[in-house]
């Protein structure tokens, strides 16, 4: 019987890793372009919010304080910068998500500001961007 039951729980698994697909986010900054991807697979394995609770199991101000300490290691300079906006993302499911925090250049320039979305998952996990050279700029 418990053999039979872990077999349905991974079964499950394996279903629920289909609901939920690859998706990256991308910032422009300082030349730059910061993809941050989430993966199913990683999403998964955070806490869910269940339907009936008030509070997710992240409060946003930990999630913002997350964000902020990975902003400042990805942007030397913050001088200018503001953060703009917390978002709570829904994965796909409906109880697992995750928080976008954005900032934004505030600084006088022409056309679109740089920003930086950073993302934090419900365990408080900080997604590790990749990191290329902003090919729009050339």
């Amino acid at each position: 019987m418990r053999t039979f039951i872990i077999t349905i729980l991974m079964f499950t698994a394996v279903l629920y890793a289909d609901v939920f697909t690859s998706s990256t986010m991308h910032s422009y900054a300082l030349g730059k372009r910061f993809g941050f991807e989430v993966t199913g697979e990683r999403v998964l394995k955070t806490p869910i919010w269940k339907a009936d609770a008030d509070s997710p199991p992240l409060a946003p101000r930990r999630a913002d304080q997350l964000a902020t300490a990975k902003f400042r290691k990805l942007i030397s300079d913050t001088k200018g910068w503001k953060r703009g906006s917390i978002t709570l993302v829904d994965a796909g499911d409906s109880l697992h998500w995750y928080y976008v925090i954005h900032f934004v250049q505030m600084d006088e320039f022409s056309g679109v500001p740089p920003t930086l979305h950073v993302i934090v998952l419900m365990d408080g996990t900080v997604v590790e961007p990749r990191i290329d050279e902003d090919k729009r700029l050339r």
